[in-house]
């Protein structure tokens, strides 16, 4: 295979999959380390491509654009997704809610019971305050977590936000995703990927909102195992090796209509 045809197959991987390691490149294209490493090169001098631990991901993945483009792509969806997701709720739930423009969405659908969310999203927490103080959500009872702010996402991370996370025990952990894949769920930045992991081992059941274009897609750190996931709330469409995945794992599956 000639470098043009073998790059181009790479950025295809890369718009699918968000990551492609080295081993792989070398044996999806039966090319040598040195060949790899030299394509790999290329693509980064070019802005294509940027490096990681072990190989390439995309220039800018999109969990790395800002959160107000990120929340206008499949909106309709993503909130068809939330309204499902909070019909699991019961009065005195205790949820830990990502940072995610998914879930971004249970700020305008949160029903009103005695609740308590934890979140390490700012964004989140300032749509949800005016309906605490409004009167429409006056039971709820909303914690943030500590951390350091990532710039143009509203979204806390690092040490101090997994410190907080852990200190708390959950019924629920409110989750969105960089992709799902039989392998497991996925998210691109491995700061916010730690708090979703302390999120997941700190409650009882983990519900997962990911939009149809999460579907089949990988990225850089694997959040969990599908077996950690209880509940995947997607949209209703044809079967994938994904759901079938999933049905194998016994996840409960709700199928949403938009």
């Amino acid at each position: 295979m000639f470098q043009p045809e073998r790059q181009a197959q790479i950025m295809q991987h890369l718009a699918q999959h968000d990551f492609l390691s080295v081993q792989e490149a070398i044996r999806r294209f039966s090319a040598s380390p040195a060949t790899i490493r030299r394509d790999f090169d290329d693509l980064v001098s070019r802005g294509l491509a940027r490096r990681t631990h072990g190989g390439v991901c995309p220039a800018r993945p999109e969990d790395t654009l800002p959160f107000a483009y990120r929340e206008t792509r499949h909106a309709a969806e993503k909130a068809a997704l939330a309204r499902a997701a909070v019909t699991l709720l019961e009065s005195g739930d205790v949820l830990f809610v990502d940072g995610g423009t998914t879930t971004f969405h249970l700020s305008e659908c949160l029903p009103n019971l005695p609740l308590t969310l934890i979140t390490n999203s700012l964004r989140l927490a300032a749509a949800l305050e005016p309906r605490m103080t409004g009167g429409s959500l006056p039971r709820l009872e909303l914690f943030l977590t500590g951390g350091q702010i990532k710039p143009g996402t509203g979204l806390l991370a690092g040490p101090g936000a997994q410190k907080s996370v852990e200190q708390y025990r959950a019924r629920w952990a409110f989750l969105s995703a960089g992709g799902i894949s039989p392998d497991g769920l996925f998210n691109s930045d491995e700061r916010v990927a730690e708090t979703e992991r302390m999120m997941i081992n700190n409650a009882d059941q983990v519900v997962v909102l990911v939009d149809p274009s999460k579907i089949g897609r990988t990225a850089l750190c694997r959040v969990a195992p599908l077996e950690r996931i209880s509940v995947l709330v997607t949209m209703d469409g044809p079967a994938n090796a994904v759901l079938d995945a999933c049905r194998k794992k016994k996840l409960r599956i709700l199928s949403v209509k938009e």
